[in-house]
């Protein structure tokens, strides 16, 4: 099966779960992240996440609780030259933009480091730690930019597999994490 086969049909699989399921699967996959925090001490205090676009898992009380730990926090821009983090201060500065995902607002202070977690979304994800995302490569390229950045895959139990087509520019995750079970 090709990429885009399997776009669409991981979409439709996790656009199919429905929203009270969706809000407890999320529920439980921000719970295993935070079982599992300590495997973070080692990088910066540094997070990048993401604002959930349609049925995406949600970790906003994720997003909360980093910031209640005066810890930063990263959201996504999409710009011409690939995607950009900016630092928040609350989930409140947000308006639609690019794709129609929720961007942050103020970007006066962009990311720069280099040992920072990534929460990264994904439509699915297989064993080997391969995703495959919504087919514009800005997490690959901006990954390729950032070696040495944390990246963590987050994606529903039903989306993930065996085996999914990767290319040699794709940049596995180092964790995934589902409501199920956490992958190292």
């Amino acid at each position: 099966m090709a990429s885009g086969d399997y776009r669409k049909k991981y979409n439709k699989i996790r656009n199919g779960i429905p929203q009270e399921v969706r809000d407890r699967k999320s529920e439980a996959i921000v719970g295993k992240i935070r079982q599992n925090w300590s495997r973070f001490d080692s990088y910066d205090r540094d997070f990048l996440c993401y604002y959930p676009l349609g049925s995406e898992p949600d970790l906003l009380e994720l997003c909360k609780w980093i910031l209640s730990n005066n810890w930063n926090l990263y959201f996504p821009v999409t710009e011409k030259d690939g995607i950009h983090f900016y630092r928040v201060n609350d989930l409140d500065g947000f308006a639609k933009g690019t794709f129609g995902v929720m961007e942050p607002v103020d970007r006066s202070v962009e990311y720069k480091g280099e040992y920072g977690v990534s929460f990264t979304p994904g439509l699915v994800f297989d064993r080997q730690m391969h995703r495959i995302g919504y087919g514009g490569g800005y997490y690959d390229r901006f990954y390729a930019a950032h070696p040495d950045i944390c990246r963590i895959g987050i994606c529903f139990s039903e989306c993930q597999t065996e085996a999914i087509p990767y290319y040699e520019w794709d940049k596995p995750m180092d964790m995934i994490f589902t409501d199920i079970e956490q992958e190292a």
